[in-house]
Parts: structure tokens; C-alpha cells; sequence
């Protein structure tokens, strides 16, 4: 069985975020179930500058120009894989231009004419990518033989706006690379709340919300970490320490008395919760921050969406830094082999 993966990440960099870790996960397993020689990966290349990208928005194109789309549809059709597997649903233009009988796959990261609405509301610059979004999650959704979803909030919105069902929920996985043993970090004796996430809006709003509302009223340290995230090194003081981005997480994941995921904005599901099951910690989030994960009450996990429930939370912690159930429910739920089962699964039943 040939397949041919398209998408827009560089999911062979040694350093992936957000979505690019869910391509690759997805790509690895593909990989391993059809065969390494089976899979060809087929990268977007991309208008490089902010202006260019909006340009192309106007002709309904996702980023890139037309002459990469007839590359691409080129490409594929004189290929005549087995199964198309677009990564994303930016390519609505591009799956019109096919003439080829592959089954086409689309797995949406999120269901971007809601994520893109959003935005929106808050700035209306952005009303012409929103345009070409619609357009071409519209029309890859139609025109797909199968619809991969992260979750059921998901699956209810493409329904709201496509009226179809998504043919597999496939969450985001992570490969187990959890570490016991690591260098124990100093955090001077206080219990320790751990913050991990990039150097990205809906991040930086959240922790700053949770340091000015929630920390004062708790005797505890902060600690964050992610990438770029010593831009808010100003805000560090004897509680908080902004130790940005760091080689090994696990160090910090092993010490914190738990995770804290004030997260309020955003669309699909969060890497960051994963990681934190995966290294037992007890997690106390937004209803955001754990959507797409918690459908059963774990001990250990609890959502907070305000001052008094984080505060009551925090209050409440007892003084297991480990969690095993958290730990096995990552395993049995969110690891990268239960998503390959649930690929191998479907390709058995639906494509085979």
C-alpha cells in the first residue's frame, strides 16, 4: 500500500511543537504499519514573509502559491498512490486538482474555521485568512474519503459546520520517553508548580492571568518553562523562576509538586497535557487546556477555570509528586502505540 503524507510541517527537524509533534506521530506510524518504502512525505513549501502568505489568502490558498499547488497536484496525480494523506485541512484547493482514485484521508489538528473565527472577533485584520480557511476546510472535508479528528468537540464542530461525521478519533500521542532518574532541580524547599509552553499568545496570557490572580493567594514557586519563554524573564521574583527554554524537561517535570495549564484560547488538543500524564504529575487545567482528554474523572487531574478553583486546588495538594494512575491512564489513552493500534485498526477494517 503506497501513501503519499502531505503537509506543511517539517516534521523531520529535531525539535517539534504543537502540531508538528502530531504529524510526526502520525507519520511514524503510518510508516511502521505500511512499511518505511511505502510512505512518501511530500512537504508544502510555503510563501516564506507574512506578506506574501496574505496574498495568496485573497486567491483562497492556504500559504503557498499557485504554482506549488500545480506542483503538488502534479505530483501526486502522475504517482498514483494507494492513499493520500493530507495533514491538515488547508488543502482544499489542492484535492479538487486531483484526478487519481486514491482514497484521500484528512486529519484535522483542529477545526480551523472556528480556530480562524476566533481570531477574528479579536482582530479583524485577519478576516482574509479566515476567508480562505473556510474555504478550504470546506472543501477538503467534502471531498475526502476519511475524516481523522483529535476529539468529540471536534466531531460536533464539523458536523455544526460541514454536516458529516469524522470516520476516527485520533488523539494526540506521544512516544514514551519518560525518565525517573534525573538531576533533582532546587526549588527552595516551597512546593513547586511547573508551567510548560512555548512563547505563544494564548501561553503568555494564561501564565501571566494565573501569577496575577492565583499565586499571590498560594504559597508556592512557579516555575516555567518552553521555548523563548525567557522573553518574560521581567516577571520573574522569589516565586517565580522563568528558566525558558531547557534541554531536558524531564528534570523539571520529576521535582514539580504538579502542573499548572491555565489556558483559555485555542482549538484541538494540548501536547503539553499528554507530556504531563506521561510523567505522572498531577495536572490542574482549564477546561480547555483538558479537552479531549479527561472524558472520566482521574484522581490526580482536575479542571480549574477560575481564581477560587485553582486557589482551592493548589490548597488541596497532597504530596505525591508521582502519580502512577496518571501514568497508565497516558499509556492506555495518549501513547504513540495506541494510536498506531487504532491506524492499524481502521486501515485493516476500512482500506485493506
Amino acid at each position: 500500500m503506497k501513501i503519499i503524507f502531505v503537509t506543511k510541517h517539517k516534521i523531520y527537524l529535531d525539535v517539534l511543537k504543537g502540531g508538528e509533534i502530531a504529524s510526526k506521530a502520525n507519520y511514524d506510524a503510518l510508516a511502521e504499519i505500511c512499511g518505511e518504502q511505502n510512505i512518501e512525505l511530500l512537504e508544502i513549501k510555503e510563501k516564506g514573509n507574512l506578506f506574501g502568505k496574505y496574498i495568496q489568502y485573497l486567491f483562497k490558498r492556504d500559504g503557498y502559491d499557485k504554482a506549488e499547488e500545480r506542483r503538488l497536484s502534479q505530483y501526486i496525480n502522475d504517482k498514483s498512490a494507494d492513499i493520500v494523506f493530507f495533514d491538515g485541512s488547508w488543502f482544499g484547493g489542492l484535492i479538487y486538482k486531483l484526478n487519481v482514485n486514491s482514497k484521500k484521508i484528512v486529519f484535522l489538528h483542529n477545526v480551523e474555521k472556528k480556530y480562524s473565527l476566533d481570531r477574528m472577533k479579536r482582530n479583524m485584520l485577519t478576516a482574509i485568512k479566515y476567508r480562505s480557511v473556510a474555504f478550504n476546510e470546506k472543501q477538503i472535508i467534502s471531498k475526502a474519503d476519511y475524516v481523522f479528528v483529535l476529539n468529540q468537540r471536534d466531531n460536533q464542530l464539523i458536523k455544526k459546520y460541514y454536516q458529516r461525521e469524522c470516520d476516527l478519533f485520533l488523539p494526540i500521542a506521544l512516544k514514551d520517553t519518560y525518565c525517573a532518574k534525573t538531576q533533582e532541580i532546587e526549588i527552595y524547599g516551597k512546593k513547586s508548580l511547573l508551567f510548560v509552553g512555548s512563547y505563544f499568545q494564548p501561553n503568555v496570557n494564561g501564565i501571566i492571568w494565573f501569577i496575577q490572580e492565583v499565586l499571590p493567594k498560594v504559597d508556592c514557586r512557579l516555575v516555567i518553562i518552553g521555548k523563548n519563554m525567557e522573553k518574560i524573564k521581567y516577571l520573574e521574583n522569589e516565586n517565580i523562576i522563568v528558566a525558558g527554554t531547557v534541554k531536558n524537561t524531564a528534570e523539571y517535570y520529576n521535582c514539580a509538586d504538579a502542573v499548572v495549564m491555565p489556558i483559555f484560547s485555542g482549538g484541538g488538543m494540548k501536547v503539553k497535557t499528554a507530556e504531563a500524564m506521561m510523567y505522572g504529575k498531577k495536572i490542574l487545567g482549564t477546561q480547555e487546556a483538558l479537552t479531549g482528554y479527561c472524558d472520566e474523572k482521574v484522581e490526580g487531574i482536575r479542571e480549574c477555570n477560575t481564581v477560587e478553583e485553582f486557589v482551592d486546588a493548589i490548597k488541596n495538594l497532597d504530596d505525591q509528586k508521582y502519580k502512577q494512575n496518571i501514568r497508565r491512564y497516558f499509556l492506555d489513552s495518549f501513547s504513540y502505540e495506541i494510536n498506531k493500534k487504532r491506524l492499524g485498526d481502521f486501515f485493516h477494517e476500512c482500506i485493506s
